[in-house]
């Protein structure tokens, strides 16, 4: 019964958020009352007497859910985004952390001969990982928040603030 319930689930809850792109498109898209374009962008190229490039919008989705969704979906699907995010996240502030205690602490004489790594102990190594954590979460917050990004897509790291 539990595999019936978790298919009809998918079910109702999968299958209407994998149309969400086809809606994006349908209120924004080329053929939308918003949609915006660049005139005369290829005619000389074709030889015609005009032609225009249509201009995505990178926030449609955004657009969508807040505007256009009712508000209880639009929100569900934004705290998805959010804990898609945040999960992304976690697993490479995790993955920073341990690559610098273990790849680089336990290895410190082999680069640095004058470094002394009788302190580095098993309990150590987890408390450096931890410790380390919070620099590399700043940093790469600041790198996230300041980068620009000349891909028409934006910035890399905009949806992880």
């Amino acid at each position: 019964i539990g595999c019936f319930l978790g298919g009809l689930l998918t079910f109702f809850v999968g299958i209407p958020f994998s149309y969400l792109g086809a809606i994006t498109r349908l209120y924004y898209g080329p053929d939308s009352a918003t949609a915006d374009f660049t005139t005369d962008s290829c005619s000389i190229a074709l030889g015609l007497p005009t032609c225009a490039l249509w201009n995505p919008d990178p926030d449609a989705f955004i657009k969508l859910l807040t505007h256009e969704a009712p508000p209880f979906l639009g929100g569900w699907c934004l705290i998805g985004i959010v804990a898609a995010s945040m999960s992304t996240c976690d697993g490479a502030i995790l993955a920073m952390g341990t690559v610098f205690s273990h790849n680089i602490m336990r290895n410190a004489n082999h680069y640095l001969p004058c470094v002394n790594t009788s302190f580095v102990t098993e309990s150590n190594l987890l408390l450096m990982a931890r410790v380390v954590s919070v620099p590399l979460t700043c940093i790469s917050a600041l790198i996230a928040a300041f980068y620009r990004s000349n891909h028409s897509a934006g910035a890399t790291g905009y949806l992880l603030i």
